[in-house]
């Protein structure tokens, strides 16, 4: 009957959601691979590794990530690295010394200073970052999910690189389109909707 095939469908939902909540916030991290625009360079970002003794976590190896030139026998060249941080968003611009990392996936319920959406590196160096009260007009114009909060829109297209300027394009949970210049991580263009 119609009823017993609502109340099997609410028994499944009831059951299930809270399954999800446990996985959404105990997602675990791989290695991930990104490349650059003209397919020269790539970066290598790998999570850290840690465990756990009477509650205290011990890290046995901290996130990293290494960049390396492709030369023309397909042979990997070493360039520069970065510690200490990963991200499963990574984007490298240019010709392999602009790295871009953001961060989308936040514990709590609004934007905030402490939170980091963007950071813009030039050879492994940070140069500039905006939390998620930087890039949002309105701290609770956020996407929430189970486990936190997301500040970036999914987007065909964004976030991206430019392969004609050196831009950056990422649209916000408010569907403002922002611009920056993944050379210096400057702002350039805001577009609100």
């Amino acid at each position: 009957s119609a009823l017993g095939s609502r109340m099997k469908l609410i028994l499944l939902v009831v059951l299930a959601f809270p399954i999800w909540c446990f996985a959404t916030s105990l997602k675990e991290f791989a290695p991930i691979v990104t490349q650059s625009n003209d397919q020269t360079h790539y970066f290598i970002n790998v999570p850290e590794k840690y465990h756990y003794e009477k509650d205290r976590k011990i890290i046995d190896r901290k996130a990293s990530g290494k960049a390396y030139f492709i030369e023309a026998d397909g042979t990997p060249k070493f360039l520069w690295e970065t510690i200490g941080w990963y991200s499963p968003e990574v984007f490298m611009c240019g010709t392999g010394s602009s790295l871009i990392r953001i961060t989308n996936w936040h514990k709590g319920n609004k934007a905030s200073k402490e939170d980091l959406a963007i950071a813009f590196y030039i050879n492994g160096v940070e140069i500039r970052k905006y939390s998620t009260a930087d890039l949002l007009e309105n701290d609770k114009s956020i996407e929430i999910s189970a486990g936190g909060y997301q500040w970036r829109a999914d987007k065909p297209r964004y976030p991206g690189c430019s392969y004609v300027s050196p831009g950056f394009f990422v649209r916000t949970t408010e569907n403002r389109y922002i611009e920056f210049n993944f050379e210096t991580g400057e702002i350039t263009d805001k577009i609100n909707p």
